[in-house]
């Protein structure tokens, strides 16, 4: 949603309320800074999306740099039933 905060032109969450970018320009920005700020915005949030997904699918309670780190150590069997351990939980 676009809105003044402080005197400039931002894009705000509807949710929040709270500003996710500001225009720069002159005047109140044109659709397509609007289009183009809120593809911007939803793609970091799938991003976001995607890494929750993640870390809660595979890694457990470790994060993905550990999985990957162990999996490196691990020898052969140990590999092999991690990685069936992660696909059981995805």
């Amino acid at each position: 949603m676009l809105k003044q905060v402080d005197g400039k032109w931002a894009l705000v969450s509807k949710k929040t309320q709270r500003p996710l970018a500001y225009y720069r320009g002159e005047g109140k920005p044109s659709e397509e800074w609007v289009k183009k700020q809120e593809s911007r915005i939803q793609m970091f949030k799938s991003m976001n999306e995607q890494q929750e997904f993640v870390s809660k699918a595979g890694a457990g309670e470790w994060g993905r740099p550990e999985l990957t780190r162990k999996y490196i150590e691990d020898t052969p069997g140990q590999k092999v039933q991690r990685f069936k351990k992660y696909i059981k939980n995805i």
